[in-house]
Formats: C-alpha cells, sequence, structure tokens
C-alpha cells in the first residue's frame, strides 16, 4: 500500500527567511539547503518525490537530494532532481532510497537567489508501481510501445528481471533533460552577446596583447559564405589581429573584387593572389609568408569564428605564456545557418591524437612552430598538429574548452562526411607513420575497425617477449573462475604469461576441486585466508608474481580477442604509460567498461555504459585508443617495476575506487593511463562478490569515498580526459547543465590542486552560476 507523507524541512546554516515576501527563502553564498526529515522510515525503497519550487531566476533551481548513510553527506553524487520550470513548478521524481539512510539534505539552488518551497511530499512505492510510473514516461518519450498488451508484457518483463535499473536508467535520463537541446544549452550557457563589450573590455588592462596572424586560403568560394567568414573575423572583439588571404587563383569573378575591397577597408587584412592553382596546403603556406603576427591560426573560408575567439585564445595565452599550441572546442553551421553537432574536447590526448585530429579547430600555433604545412592536401593540419606534438610538452598544449569555432555541416554525420574524403584519410595515415618514424616508435598503422576513416595503431612489442603475469582474486567462485580460466587458455595468443590464482579462504568443495586440479602448468594457487581486501590481495600476489607486466583481473573476466595480451603490452611498454585497460561487454552485448571519467555519478564511473556494439559514441571515442584519467582494475595491465613504484594498491580502499586511485596515482607520478577498444572481454559485473546491499556495505561505500573526495578534492569534477561542458550526471556523453569550467584541468583559467572537496563545493557552485555570464 502507498504511504504518502509531508516531508518536513529544516534550514542549515546556508539559508534564510527572505523579508521580500511571505514563505520566501534566500540562499546565501550559493547554497539554499534544508535538512529533510521523515524520509529515513523509507530506507531502501522506492518513493516518488514532490516538491514545489519556484523563484524569479529559474536559471539558480539546480535541486538535488544528498544522502547521510552513516559517514556524513557526500558532495559527489546524491540525487539530482528534474528542474522545474513557471508552467511546472513542481518537482516530481521516482527514485530508489538507498538502505541504511539516516538523514537527508536537500539543496534548492546554485547561485545567491529567492525561492520559494513548499507542497514537499515522498510517497511510498512498491516496485510495480515504481515500474508503471517510470514506464509511461519511457512510453511517452520513446512512443515506441505499441498496443495495451504489448505494453503490458513489456512492463511485466522489466518488473520480473533481477533488477528495474534499466528502466529507470531510461527514465531518468528522459525526465534530467537527456535530450537537452543545444541551442537552449547556448542561450543558457554561452556568454549572452549583450555581454561582449564588457567580456572583451577587460584586455585593455592587459600589458601584453599577443598578435594573431589569421590564415584562410581562398578558391571559389561563395560570395555570402566568404564575407560570412571574413566578417566574423573582422568582428572579433579582440583587436591585434591581422588576417592573411591567400587566394589560390580561383576562376569566380567576385573573389578578386571582394577581397580586395575587405583589404582597401581594413589595414589588418592581407591579400596575396597566386597565379596558378596548388591546393589548400600550398595557399596556406602562401598566407603564412604574409603573417608577421607570434601565434598563426587557421581558418577555412566559408567557416566562422565566434565573436569572442580571438579574445579566449589571447587570454589564455597570457595565462600560460609557454604554451606553443592552442586549441578550442568547435560546432556545425546547418544550411540554414543554425549552430549544431557541438564537439566538446578534452585536454591533450596523445593517444587519442594518433587516432583522430582530436585538436581541429580553432587550433593556434606559435610562429616557431609553423615553418611550413605539408604539401598533402586533406591532412596538413594534422601533420602539423603531429609535428607540434613532437615538439612541446603536454603542458604546453592547451585546450580552452569553449565553442569558438564554427564550420559549414556537410551532408551526413560526421563519420560520413570523413568517408567523402578518402584522399584525406590515406594522407593521414601516412603523416602519422612519418610522425611515428620521426620520433624512433615502431608501429603498425592501419584503419580504426569500427571507424574506417579513423586511425589504429599497433605498437611493436619489446623483443623476446617479456613474460606477462596474470593475477586473479577468487573466493568459492569455481563456475566463473573455471569459465575465465578456460577462455584464457582457449583464445590467448601471448606467451610467456602465467596465472596466479589467489583463492581467498573458499569453502564451495567444486570450487576447491577446481583449485586443486588447475594447480599446475602456468596456473599458481596462492591461498589467503585473511578478510577480503582487494587491494591486500592483489598486492601480496604481486611481491610473488615473476612477470615484468602484470595483469589484474577479475575472475568474472572471460576473454573474446585473443591477442588481448599483445594489444595492451604494446601500450603498456611504452615510455611514459603506466596502466592500460581494455573493453569490457555484459553479456548481453552492451557496454559495461568504456573507460572510466572522474567525477561521472560520484567518484568516477564508465563512459559510454550500456552502449551497443557497434556505436561509435561521443565522436568515435567508445571505439578509438585514447589516454584516459584511470581505467577499471578489473582488466588492468601495469608494468611490475611501475606498479612497486607507486606502492600498488591502496589497502584503505579495500573494495571499490582502489582502482581509480592507483590510475590517480600514477598519472601524479607523470605516467599516461590508456584504453584500448582493441583487447575485448565479457564482464560479468560485481558476480563474485556481490552488489552492496547491506548497510555495512553502504557505509563502507561511503567511508571510501570520503577517502577519495579527500585525497583527490576537485580533480574529480575537471577530469582532464573530459569535457566539462559534458554531464557528470549520466554515461552517455550529454550536456552538462550548468559546466563545470573553473575546474577543468585542461586549461590554465583555474586549476585547483589536491584539497577536499567539501571546502571547494560551495565555491563551484559559486562560479557555475555564472559561468558565461
Amino acid at each position: 500500500m502507498a504511504l504518502t507523507v509531508a516531508v518536513d524541512l529544516t534550514p542549515l546554516d546556508g539559508v534564510r527567511l527572505s523579508h521580500s515576501a511571505a514563505n520566501c527563502w534566500e540562499g546565501i553564498d550559493g547554497f539554499g539547503q534544508f535538512r529533510v526529515l521523515g524520509l529515513e522510515q523509507f530506507a531502501g525503497a522506492w518513493i516518488r518525490f514532490r516538491a514545489t519550487l519556484s523563484s524569479e531566476d529559474l536559471n539558480s533551481i539546480w535541486p538535488k537530494l544528498h544522502f547521510d548513510c552513516g559517514n556524513g553527506f557526500s558532495s559527489f553524487g546524491g540525487k539530482v532532481l528534474p528542474r522545474c520550470s513557471r508552467a511546472a513548478p513542481e518537482v516530481d521524481y521516482v527514485f530508489f532510497l538507498p538502505r541504511g539512510l539516516r538523514a537527508a539534505r536537500l539543496d534548492v539552488v546554485s547561485g545567491s537567489a529567492h525561492f520559494f518551497v513548499s507542497n514537499v511530499q515522498a510517497t511510498r512505492l512498491s516496485k510495480f508501481s515504481a515500474s508503471i510510473r517510470m514506464l509511461a514516461v519511457v512510453r511517452a518519450a520513446d512512443g515506441n510501445v505499441a498496443g495495451a498488451r504489448h505494453a503490458l508484457r513489456r512492463l511485466l518483463t522489466l518488473v520480473h528481471r533481477p533488477s528495474i535499473f534499466p528502466l529507470h536508467d531510461r527514465y531518468r535520463e528522459i525526465r534530467l533533460g537527456g535530450g537537452y537541446w543545444y541551442s537552449d544549452w547556448i542561450r543558457e550557457f554561452e556568454a549572452a552577446p549583450e555581454s561582449f563589450e564588457a567580456i572583451s573590455r577587460s584586455c585593455s588592462a592587459w600589458t601584453f596583447k599577443p598578435a594573431l596572424s589569421v590564415l584562410m586560403p581562398v578558391y571559389n568560394a561563395p560570395q555570402a559564405r566568404l564575407c560570412e567568414c571574413i566578417d566574423s573575423v573582422i568582428a572579433q572583439r579582440y583587436p591585434n589581429w591581422e588576417l592573411c588571404i591567400a587566394d589560390d587563383a580561383s576562376t569566380a569573378a567576385h573573389i578578386r573584387t571582394q577581397l580586395e575591397a575587405y583589404a582597401r577597408g581594413d589595414s589588418r587584412i592581407k591579400v596575396v593572389f597566386r597565379a596558378t592553382t596548388g591546393g589548400i596546403a600550398a595557399a596556406t603556406n602562401s598566407a603564412l609568408a604574409l603573417a608577421t603576427g607570434g601565434y598563426i591560426a587557421l581558418v577555412d573560408n566559408d567557416d566562422a569564428l565566434h565573436p569572442l575567439a580571438l579574445h579566449y585564445v589571447a587570454d589564455a595565452i597570457i595565462r600560460n605564456l609557454d604554451a606553443g599550441l592552442l586549441y578550442t572546442d568547435e560546432d556545425k553551421l546547418d544550411a540554414k545557418g543554425q549552430r549544431c553537432e557541438p564537439h566538446f574536447k578534452c585536454a591533450f590526448n596523445y593517444e587519442l591524437l594518433l587516432a583522430q585530429n582530436m585538436i581541429g579547430r580553432l587550433a593556434v600555433y606559435r610562429r616557431d612552430l609553423v615553418s611550413e604545412l605539408s604539401e598533402d592536401d586533406g591532412c596538413q593540419e594534422y601533420d602539423l598538429a603531429l609535428r607540434a606534438a613532437e615538439t612541446l610538452n603536454p603542458s604546453q598544449i592547451v585546450h580552452i574548452p569553449r565553442v569558438l569555432y564554427h564550420s559549414r555541416a556537410a551532408s551526413g554525420t560526421w563519420v560520413s562526411s570523413g568517408e567523402s574524403k578518402p584522399y584525406a584519410t590515406t594522407g593521414a595515415r601516412a603523416a602519422l607513420s612519418a610522425h611515428l618514424e620521426r620520433i624512433g616508435k615502431e608501429g603498425i598503422v592501419m584503419a580504426a575497425p569500427e571507424l574506417p576513416m579513423m586511425n589504429r595503431v599497433r605498437f611493436s612489442i619489446p623483443c623476446p617477449n617479456p613474460r606477462v603475469s596474470i593475477i586473479i582474486p577468487t573466493r568459492d567462485g569455481g563456475n566463473r573462475l573455471g569459465a575465465c580460466l578456460a577462455s584464457i587458455d582457449r583464445r590467448t595468443t601471448y606467451s610467456p604469461f602465467d596465472i596466479l590464482v589467489v583463492d581467498n579462504g573458499s569453502r564451495d568443495a567444486s570450487t576447491l576441486r577446481l583449485l586443486r586440479d588447475i594447480g599446475k602448468d602456468r596456473v599458481c594457487v596462492i591461498r589467503d585466508d585473511s578478510p577480503f581486501n582487494f587491494s591486500a590481495l592483489n598486492n601480496r600476489a604481486v611481491a610473488r608474481a615473476s612477470g615484468e607486466f602484470i595483469c589484474l583481473m577479475n575472475d568474472d573476466i572471460e576473454v573474446i580477442t585473443g591477442d588481448w595480451i599483445e594489444e595492451m603490452l604494446s601500450f603498456a611498454a611504452q615510455p611514459g604509460v603506466g596502466a592500460v585497460g581494455a573493453r569490457l561487454w555484459y553479456p548481453n552485448g552492451l557496454l559495461q567498461h568504456g573507460g572510466v571519467i572522474l567525477g561521472l555519478r560520484g567518484a568516477a564511473d564508465h563512459a559510454h555504459r550500456y552502449l551497443p556494439r557497434g556505436a561509435p559514441g561521443y565522436f568515435g571515442r567508445a571505439v578509438l585508443h585514447q589516454s584516459l584519467s584511470a581505467v577499471t582494475g578489473a582488466c588492468l595491465m601495469v608494468r611490475k617495476s611501475i606498479y612497486h613504484q607507486v606502492d600498488g594498491l591502496d589497502e584503505t580502499l579495500a573494495v571499490s575506487f582502489n582502482d581509480i586511485d592507483f590510475c590517480l596515482r600514477l598519472r601524479e607520478a607523470g605516467f599516461r593511463n590508456v584504453w584500448t577498444p582493441y583487447a575485448e572481454m565479457v564482464h560479468r559485473e560485481s558476480a563474485s562478490r556481490g552488489r552492496d546491499t547491506s548497510t555495512e556495505q553502504l557505509n563502507r561505500v561511503a567511508a571510501e569515498l570520503h577517502i577519495m573526495e579527500n585525497r583527490w578534492g576537485t580533480l574529480l569534477l575537471g577530469d582532464p580526459a573530459y569535457s566539462p561542458n559534458l554531464t557528470l550526471e549520466r554515461e552517455d556523453l550529454s550536456l552538462a547543465c550548468p559546466p563545470r569550467l573553473h575546474y577543468y584541468c585542461g586549461v590554465g583559467e583555474r586549476v585547483f590542486s589536491k584539497t577536499g572537496v567539501s571546502s571547494r563545493f560551495q565555491e563551484y557552485l559559486e562560479l557555475n552560476s555564472t559561468v558565461g555570464r
């Protein structure tokens, strides 16, 4: 039976009654927090939470529930609630309350604002009732369930599954705005045109104003688009630029007339007319010969710059005076001139650069790095980016996480547009092979299997082949372990390797028989009856391992690709690489692990979770090798000496986050962590230990989360391998509302060191309530 209670709210220090109106509250210093009384009685149950929230400034209302299960309130995670509007001021949301709940806190606003809150209610729902309510929302949004009988059959199937959380995931995605329109995002979080003047006025106080040369090759561009492009440069709010145009012997009559008119009208515009057509690269080199600025930017003749593009570039140069390459986010202009397809990039990512030109546009290079562009049309900018990466330290390559460049949308998707220029793909692979040769690395360059217009690099492994020790902890998991070992034995093509099975106190008779039978050849069984501590079990096993490289593996893993060791080793053996992770699939064929993103749904979680096989993910990142801040310990390879260099897994993190913490300590020591999609396995997630459901387990998770917050602080909000413009609430890499620009570690705007998150979270809310304004 459904039970509805009126929830009492007790104001905390960050909120006070306002004198402006009755029942009006005011958030103080970025908070509007209340202690929620009465939810504890529903711990471990599905509930429907309702509240009426209103404010003159609806942009400031970002409701979120935080829970205390015995270790205090966590600054991360919590339960994000749907935003309200003037037309629909009521928050109405179905979710599962954690077991062991002792207290709850409602955060209403982000930023100082006056607001009203009333009619707060909670209704306990049965699993069936919760499913009905969620399915109704999913059906209304998806429109793909035909007929009542079909709907009932689907409902019963979902309800009688071991978990209804897949249904809840889709419900949450719909209710929290997974389909948030990019145009709405632009309007809400980018600087409004009326604020451009105030933003650009700050440069008047700069003592150093970098001179920026914009290079533009031109060939028979349509007059309207050519004018739009040049006008977008003239409209820049930053004044210290020059536009260097090289016409590549255009045959269209309007080109010379138009370009000469622009040159007469603005002394900062320089034009050269080539006698013969040489292609994009040759024309760009002709434009380069006109340049006198200390920094070079590249623009196509039918694209456009954001009015603040050069202002933000100059600002980033001043903040990073040793920068040699700066690049920005970009989007496209459709046939109607509307912005679409935003590409929100990450900080410099070497392994991703090998797979694709992740620098893209707008790219700005220090003049001494651009002596001449490659003459191969279609790959000249990729070649330039690779050459710059050879010369610069990663800290000298700066990402500006703002959409400052607008290119013209080709027909089809970004994937199909790459297929339309096979000469560019061939040239890119040639440029990549030349790059590897210049830096003295042996490797094979080939097409990425799932995105043939992108690249895959298989580095050569050391000769002779180094030994790899695979460490597999287990307890009473005979069937799982047997399937894991059988898949390794049947499919693995690499040699030499050995396996250390760590038996953590098995009692099951069939498991003990299996352990007795496998204890021969290259499988060694280590009996360890100590209390379960994943970190300690692995650390003790690594100390006994004979391999030069270590592979940590769960006993619920089954190998798919036979050359998985060769693939992971090809990266793990590279200088500067720490941990290497694999692509893991659920048994139903959906993606389980596509790399770890910090701050996602708490301290960290997996990107692109539940993505179907064959889907490329966000700009190919689900199918291309790349650097990431962390990879999962379910299958992780690392050089043994590096494992010891950072003191292995932290044994205070007995169950959760030990792999994430390990990877972050590797990165802190100067190593890159790499994820490769070409080592593939099935992972029956949490089959070994089960899910955390008891109060004791939930308290342990909260305590380990607290360790991560205190140790890594704001880094968990600013993963350099992820864009601050993409969400931390879902795994689908959709838009962040609001962005987290000030916590992003990929640009020198405002980077915080490791500190306790709780002391920084208020500042985070304050900063992001005014981002772009």
